[in-house]
């Protein structure tokens, strides 16, 4: 299956389109498209979606779910993608300021050395005059602003040098202590916020049209709690056999922890 066919009516919430607008999809449905996924693997989640939406008696959404659920997904994905390079920048500014920290700050008695741990074993520099010309040629470069960003991450210059990363001013050894002493967030503690974003997005198709729906003063039900504990499993964004609580009383702690 590479193309839905939604009811662009029941998407209005959405993506707000005009009758003209509707008329003109006619029948062409929408070809299922991604940045981040090849369409096989889009294609997989559709077929599996397939059961899903018929085991909770909302097959005939099927179409309008899937295409809510792609859209959304491509955008969650790129953003925790786009988390994870800054924690992972931010985790390398951090090593590097400490090492620029650490050459910049010795004093001339003290023992400076290099050394590298391979798996074979440790190897060290212990001639002083080595490993300050091998500390200064990295130090250089830093304060030259010709580091490779492949290799020192998009991050390095605004973490060094600040709002003067764009300047030629020399590396100022505060604001090396404030890079070394940064503290990158794990987005790993943030996934279930955006996993609670998902449920949000598709809730108010639930109530709306399908039969898994609530009264206000409803929190959630069992029925939605345990369809979207399915949705997430089938992104691969939970395992069931991980988890020791039932899937609707994992997704309901989830939601609820993520109200605070």
């Amino acid at each position: 299956m590479d193309t839905l066919y939604p009811d662009y009516n029941r998407l209005q919430d959405y993506y707000p389109l005009t009758q003209d607008q509707i008329a003109n999809f006619g029948d062409r449905g929408v070809e299922i498209t991604s940045e981040h996924y090849n369409i096989e693997y889009y294609q997989g989640l559709a077929d599996r979606f397939v059961k899903i939406a018929e085991d909770n008696g909302i097959g005939e959404h099927f179409n309008e779910l899937m295409f809510i659920m792609i859209v959304f997904n491509d955008r969650l994905v790129e953003f925790i993608d786009g988390m994870w390079e800054n924690y992972n920048d931010e985790l390398k500014s951090k090593e590097l300021a400490a090492f620029l920290l650490a050459y910049k700050t010795a004093l001339p008695n003290h023992d400076f050395q290099l050394t590298a741990k391979p798996v074979t074993g440790s190897v060290t520099i212990k001639s002083q005059s080595m490993a300050h010309w091998m500390c200064s040629l990295i130090y250089d470069a830093i304060e030259q602003r010709k580091a490779p960003f492949d290799v020192f991450g998009y991050k390095l210059n605004y973490d060094i040098f600040g709002e003067d990363f764009k300047t030629d001013k020399p590396i100022d050894v505060e604001r090396l202590k404030k890079a070394a002493n940064l503290k990158p967030k794990n987005p790993k503690t943030l996934l279930k916020g955006f996993y609670c974003q998902f449920y949000y997005h598709l809730k108010p198709y639930l109530i709306k049209y399908t039969n898994l729906t609530s009264s206000t003063d409803v929190f959630i039900t069992d029925a939605q709690a345990n369809f979207f504990f399915n949705v997430l499993e089938l992104f691969n964004y939970v395992d069931r056999d991980s988890i020791t609580s039932e899937p609707k009383d994992y997704i309901n702690t989830m939601l609820r922890n993520n109200l605070k």
